[in-house]
């Protein structure tokens, strides 16, 4: 076996090891090995007249995330305290009378839209409805019971 086959089985074998290494040190010692690896073979290469060597593996980003897949977005869960805010909002509408309901829908909707994580949960758009909703009636309730002159 010659040089340059040699250091191709080497690549092989970084390159697998980078892919399963999970600590960030190791991979960054692996990532350093495989571009020294890389520069002996294309000098090997040279050397022994071959025309070109392998080309040098792509380096990924550190801080690069992979893009979330159609999967992953329909898999996140619908927050319940947006989704409780909304159904609140629309129960306002009904019976904001009851001040107490709209102050509820803007209390539990805000509190929806203050833990919501867009990569764990989806329903965004109801917390925002929640207080919108829960905000009108409860103006509507305040100025209905006298409280308030609009």
């Amino acid at each position: 076996m010659d040089e340059v086959e040699r250091l191709e089985q080497r690549l092989e074998l970084l390159s697998a090891a980078l892919d399963e290494a999970t600590d960030e040190e190791e991979r960054r010692a692996l990532r350093q090995e495989l571009l020294d690896v890389h520069r002996r073979l294309d000098q090997a290469a040279e050397q022994t007249g071959v025309a070109e060597a392998a080309d040098p593996p792509p380096q990924p980003s550190e801080h690069a995330a992979p893009p979330p897949s159609e999967a992953d977005r329909l898999d996140r869960q619908v927050s319940r305290l947006a989704a409780a805010g909304l159904v609140l909002g629309l129960a306002s509408i009904f019976l904001y009378e009851f001040v107490v309901l709209p102050l509820l829908a803007v209390a539990v909707s805000g509190a929806g839209l203050w833990t919501f994580r867009p990569e764990e949960r989806s329903g965004l758009w109801m917390a925002i409805a929640g207080v919108v909703l829960g905000a009108i009636y409860t103006v509507a309730s305040l100025s209905a019971g006298g409280h308030v002159q609009l």
